[in-house]
């Protein structure tokens, strides 16, 4: 399974919740691979890689010169792999742009990867961008770590109808829903505010769908 974690509003918790699953599932045995396609590259600082330093990236996959394995490095977590990243995935976007079929690189690049690992995961960057949206077109589940604050849920709309425009439902109703699975986590201590923004959410889902 290949699951990705995106929200188009940074500080909403993606890496932290990436990291974690991913380390809570290598310690129950399952083989875990974490791609980095954000160009800040938090996921690999997560594990102690110096981003100055790295000979090969996730840049280099989607720049397609380089295979996933050729670019893979353990953790010093059992059973946890890294695709790390750095700021010149930022340069990799623009690169993108003009290649026919761009959405696709990232999926067809885990090709291979799919069948070695138990679960994939991908930490994407805080935007609606080629990145993305090949996170999107490449997972089986997408979780959105949400804040409980007004503009963290004002974005998810945004995130939603550009997830239709991904995947043109074209007169199948509710396609989006059953191939990609939404799972939204809330983050927040103030209760009387989550309840207002969970009933308000609940509302805006039902105009969106």
């Amino acid at each position: 399974m290949i699951i990705s974690f995106a929200n188009n509003k940074g500080g909403t918790g993606k890496t932290t919740s990436c990291v974690n699953l991913a380390t809570a599932l290598a310690q129950t045995g399952k083989h875990v691979l974490l791609v980095d396609v954000d160009p800040q590259g938090s996921s690999t600082i997560s594990f102690g890689f110096e981003k100055s330093k790295l000979l090969y990236t996730v840049y280099d996959v989607v720049a397609q010169s380089r295979k996933v394995d050729e670019v893979t490095l353990e953790t010093r977590v059992k059973n946890l792999s890294l695709v790390p990243s750095n700021i010149d995935l930022a340069g990799g976007e623009v690169e993108l742009s003009s290649i026919p079929g761009r959405e696709f690189i990232l999926r067809e690049s885990l090709g291979v990867a799919r069948h070695k690992y138990d679960v994939i995961l991908i930490d994407c960057p805080p935007n609606i961008g080629i990145l993305t949206v090949n996170a999107i077109v490449a997972c089986d589940l997408m979780i959105v770590p949400v804040q409980c604050e007004y503009f963290s849920m004002e974005g998810l709309p945004t995130l939603l109808r550009f997830m239709r425009m991904v995947f043109p439902c074209r007169g199948r109703s509710g396609w989006l829903r059953r191939r990609v699975r939404v799972c939204l986590v809330w983050f927040g201590v103030r209760g009387i505010m989550l309840l207002t923004l969970t009933v308000s959410w609940r509302r805006r889902w039902q105009r969106q769908s």
